[in-house]
């Protein structure tokens, strides 16, 4: 296969399959100016080598099946078939994203475009959907903060039981509340950006039963960088910087894993409750530095 071309990879729901076939009748060959692998660690990042798409989503691209089912935990909050109806907002502000959302129904996917999308107002998200930027480094979302907000629903239904907020940037204080133990929130390669003078938590994770899960995020400023108010918070990947006291202020046990806290005015954590650590995690030291 020549450089440059793509060679396409099934993705199922619920995971990135066992086997890649070589049959030219089942592969579809893509010129792409695409320049590297989309995990994050792989070895050929900066080599140009022949990539592989998904072939569910045909929107991120791997070098080989190794660095897909490495990257599948949070390309699987993403990994959408492309019949699925993305509703694009081509308005740049925040109203217009809004609007978007209250007319859709739940398991809908809202697309961003690259730019910054302006707005007076906190965006309210309380809806089980998708709202997928073009990367935090091209969707900003210059505005009043985010909040989502999860309730547990009068009448219990299975479908659409998740929210996933991924690639952009959002400015201010922001809050993620999950009041629903059969619903998933999963903030997915955000970046977080709060003045350090800010009086209020960079974001504040509310959890009422229901799960919170921070992925390759990126959170900076605050008072507190993250403030965690309730069991089911796992952190991973996830940079936590520049906050004006502590990075994570919690009195509940929650999950970090290969993330890093540091540069905070007092120290990295303050959790009187405990916390659990997996993989490799750097942690800016103080009264509590480790969990129990």
């Amino acid at each position: 296969m020549k450089s440059g071309q793509i060679k396409m990879i099934q993705c199922s729901s619920s995971s990135p399959p066992d086997n890649t076939t070589d049959d030219s009748s089942t592969t579809n060959l893509i010129d792409t100016s695409q320049p590297s692998c989309s995990w994050k660690k792989c070895p050929n990042k900066h080599r140009r080598v022949p990539l592989q798409s998904c072939a569910r989503c045909k929107t991120v691209y791997f070098c080989g099946r190794s660095c897909q089912k490495k990257a599948w935990g949070a390309h699987k909050h993403r990994c959408f078939s492309t019949a699925t109806p993305r509703h694009r907002v081509m308005e740049f502000t925040v109203e217009a994203i809004q609007s978007a959302m209250d007319h859709v129904s739940d398991g809908a996917v809202i697309a961003l475009e690259k730019g910054t999308y302006e707005g007076s107002k906190p965006l309210l998200i309380n809806k089980c959907l998708t709202l997928l930027g073009a990367g935090k480094e091209f969707t900003k979302l210059n505005c009043e903060g985010l909040i989502l907000k999860r309730t547990k629903p009068e009448v219990a239904d299975d479908r659409n039981s998740s929210i996933t907020v991924a690639d952009l940037e959002v400015t201010n204080s922001s809050k993620i509340e999950n009041c629903d133990n059969k619903s998933a929130v999963n903030v997915c390669n955000v970046r977080f950006s709060c003045p350090i003078g800010n009086r209020n938590d960079a974001v504040e994770a509310v959890t009422n039963e229901g799960s919170i899960s921070f992925i390759d995020c990126d959170i900076t400023g605050g008072s507190d960088g993250l403030g965690i108010y309730g069991n089911g918070v796992h952190l991973t990947r996830t940079t936590i910087r520049h906050a004006q006291h502590r990075g994570i202020f919690s009195r509940y046990d929650f999950v970090i894993e290969n993330s890093t806290i540091s540069h905070c005015g007092a120290y990295g954590i303050k959790g009187t409750a405990g916390w659990s650590e997996k993989g490799k995690n750097r942690i800016q030291s103080g009264p509590w530095s480790s969990g129990w």
